[in-house]
């Protein structure tokens, strides 16, 4: 772990990293971070590359090889709060 690693935390459900795309908020992802306490479900999104698990709560997360949805930021790693 490196010291920009302190105090992140990336999310993966099996072998699939999740993210956070900046169509999903609206603020900025520099501002997005996710609580300790968050609790994320998992819903089925039948309409993305044929079906996918996202990750819902106070935030969206979607496994980052189903991002094609136009220019905007992504971002993996988020701050831990």
């Amino acid at each position: 772990m490196s010291r920009e690693d302190v105090g992140h935390v990336v999310l993966r459900r099996g072998p699939l990293v999740y993210c956070v795309e900046q169509v999903d908020h609206m603020l900025s992802l520099d501002r997005v971070g996710l609580p300790q306490a968050s609790v994320l479900a998992e819903h089925f999104d039948p309409g993305a590359l044929g079906g996918v698990v996202t990750l819902a709560g106070e935030i969206v997360m979607k496994p980052s090889h189903s991002r094609n949805r136009g220019p905007g930021t992504i971002m993996s790693k988020l701050a831990h709060l």
